[in-house]
C-alpha cells in the first residue's frame, strides 16, 4: 500500500512580509512628500522673484514717462506691497501693485499692474519691505516707508526656501 502524501504549497504573503512592505512604502512616501513640498516652495519663490522683477521694470518704465511731471526727489511711480508687512511673519496673501506716484496706505483699485503671491516674505535686511519709489530717471528715491538704499538687496522666502535679488 502506498501512502499518498500531499504537500500543500502555501501561496500568498505572510503577515510579516506584508508589514515590512507597507513600512518600506510608507518611508518612501514620506521622503517623496517632503521633497515635493520643498520643490513647490522653491517654485513659488521663483515665481515671486519674477513678479517682483516684472513690477520693478514696469514701475521704472512708468517713472521715466513721468506722467505727473514730478521732480527728481519725488516718486513718479512705485512698487507697492500690500498688505503692509509690519513683522517678519508671512501674510496669507501678498499683493504687489505698480502705481503712479507714491504708494497710498490703502490698497489702490486703479493699479497699473498687479501680482498676487501667497505666504511669501519680502525683506530688505532684517525688516519687511513695503514699497519702492522711483523718480523720473528710474532710480530709487526715499519715501515715507520705502527703501532709500541705492541698490537694495531683497530676500524673498517661503518656509525654508529663500532667494536674494539686488535691485539696480
Amino acid at each position: 500500500m502506498h501512502l499518498i502524501t500531499y504537500h500543500s504549497k502555501h501561496t500568498g504573503f505572510t503577515l510579516i512580509e506584508l508589514m515590512i512592505t507597507i513600512t518600506v512604502l510608507a518611508i518612501i512616501l514620506m521622503i517623496g512628500s517632503s521633497l515635493t513640498r520643498s520643490w513647490i516652495d522653491q517654485s513659488q519663490v521663483n515665481n515671486a522673484i519674477s513678479s517682483i522683477q516684472n513690477a520693478i521694470s514696469q514701475a521704472k518704465a512708468k517713472a521715466i514717462r513721468n506722467k505727473n511731471n514730478t521732480s527728481f526727489n519725488e516718486a513718479a511711480a512705485s512698487v507697492c506691497i500690500y498688505p503692509w508687512q509690519d513683522s517678519l511673519e508671512p501674510k496669507p496673501k501678498t499683493v504687489i501693485k505698480v502705481v503712479y506716484g507714491s504708494c497710498p496706505l490703502d490698497e489702490p483699485d486703479d493699479a497699473l499692474q498687479s501680482f498676487e503671491l501667497s505666504n511669501i516674505t519680502i525683506q530688505q535686511g532684517t525688516s519687511s519691505l513695503n514699497c519702492l519709489d522711483f523718480n523720473y530717471v528710474g532710480t530709487l528715491v526715499s519715501g515715507s516707508t520705502c527703501s532709500s538704499t541705492a541698490n537694495p538687496t531683497l530676500t524673498i522666502g517661503k518656509n525654508n526656501e529663500t532667494a536674494t535679488i539686488i535691485i539696480r
